[in-house]
């Protein structure tokens, strides 16, 4: 689970846009994100609860319990086992509708409460009873668990990119300085790293450090674990070599495969997307990564598109322009995205610079989903 991520926070209403053919609904602008909710509900400079998508909401929450009727996930939280609905980005009417908003009055909060959580920009996930979902995993003896174990920040911070809806409020700056764009791909975070302290391999999912084993599972084993799917993977690649030869060198990369997501490759494959030089803290770009000569990295790098920020005037017009993308990752299909990874501060002026690292923190980048990908999430 990323500590970082907010789930629930008190936002304004920026806009409020009719829906054509619709005399229920409208959209509801909150920040760069855009909810579908009933008309004449919400007017600009309201002060509403946003809850992103991918949001746990607990069956207990009595406010939201009409959202059960949608279908429920379990998921565990604080060792104790909970039911709630997952929400998700769907379309209706044509439209993209990420995530939910509600009155801060629903969950007894004074005004002097909301303004305060307005200002502050605190999460609210534990008093209103929400979480970030993750996905359980099954167990030998058919339960389900949910993964818990440390992720080692010191190797490389946690890949987590922030949303480009959350980044509206600095959309002029984030315009300004020196990025380049990757294709997102969906499949499961992973990181490996031969640890300089230790002199031993480490191997990470988005959670948690794995197991493995130098000895290749069998090709027809259906009982080998993601980790050892993981290494095997990214030996076969030469990406485990690389790092064998490269101390404090992390790399991180999406696993796609069978059970992996949408499956989008046959068999498992990395798709490099960050590489860290560990005691700097420090996030190598990719044309330094193709200068040093790293070609076992660059073979398995997401493809680096022709794309800047600069590009698109508003939130609204990039998340268009990833909507249209496809093919970067599996012919003819739709991208799931694209990150925008942040190098130098560019014409940005030293406000601008701060506001922007502030707002992506030590990862140093943004990402843009596609709504079209995310609405059709199995």
């Amino acid at each position: 689970m990323n500590e970082n991520r907010k789930m629930a926070t008190v936002r304004k209403v920026a806009g409020t846009m009719p829906i054509e053919g619709a005399d229920r609904i409208e959209r509801v602008m909150v920040d760069g994100w855009v909810v579908i909710d009933r008309k004449d509900e919400w007017h600009e400079g309201d002060l509403c609860v946003y809850l992103e998508p991918d949001t746990f909401v607990s069956k207990d929450v009595e406010p939201l319990s009409y959202l059960m009727a949608r279908g429920t996930k379990r998921m565990e939280h604080d060792g104790v086992e909970c039911e709630g609905h997952v929400l998700r980005t769907i379309r209706l009417r044509g439209v993209y509708s990420a995530g939910l908003i509600a009155k801060p009055s629903d969950f007894f909060m004074s005004p002097d409460e909301v303004r305060a959580a307005y200002e502050s920009g605190e999460a609210l996930d534990e008093r209103i009873g929400v979480w970030e979902y993750q996905r359980q995993v099954k167990c030998p003896d058919g339960t389900t668990r949910q993964v818990s174990n440390p992720y080692d920040q010191s190797v490389a911070p946690v890949t987590d990119a922030q949303r480009i809806q959350n980044c509206a409020d600095v959309w002029d700056a984030l315009k300004k300085v020196d990025a380049y764009a990757t294709v997102k791909v969906d499949g499961m975070s992973m990181t490996t790293v031969l640890d300089p302290r230790t002199n031993r391999l480490r191997l990470f999912s988005h959670h948690r450090e794995l197991g493995y084993s130098d000895e290749p599972a069998d090709s027809g084993a259906s009982d080998a674990t993601r980790g050892q799917r993981s290494y095997d993977a990214a030996k076969a690649q030469g990406i485990v070599d690389f790092c064998l030869g490269h101390p404090g060198i992390t790399v991180q990369y999406e696993l796609t495969g069978p059970k992996i997501q949408r499956g989008i490759t046959g068999g498992f494959r990395c798709h490099v997307f960050a590489v860290w030089d560990m005691a700097k803290m420090r996030k190598i770009p990719y044309d330094e990564i193709v200068e040093s000569g790293w070609d076992a990295i660059v073979a398995s790098h997401v493809r680096v598109l022709d794309m800047r920020a600069s590009d698109y005037d508003t939130v609204a017009d990039a998340l268009m322009a990833v909507d249209k993308l496809s093919g970067n990752v599996v012919k003819g299909k739709p991208d799931e995205g694209v990150v925008f990874h942040v190098t130098g501060q560019g014409s940005a002026d030293e406000y601008e610079w701060a506001r922007v690292r502030n707002k992506l923190g030590p990862n140093a980048e943004f990402k843009v989903v596609s709504q079209r990908y995310l609405s059709k999430e199995k």
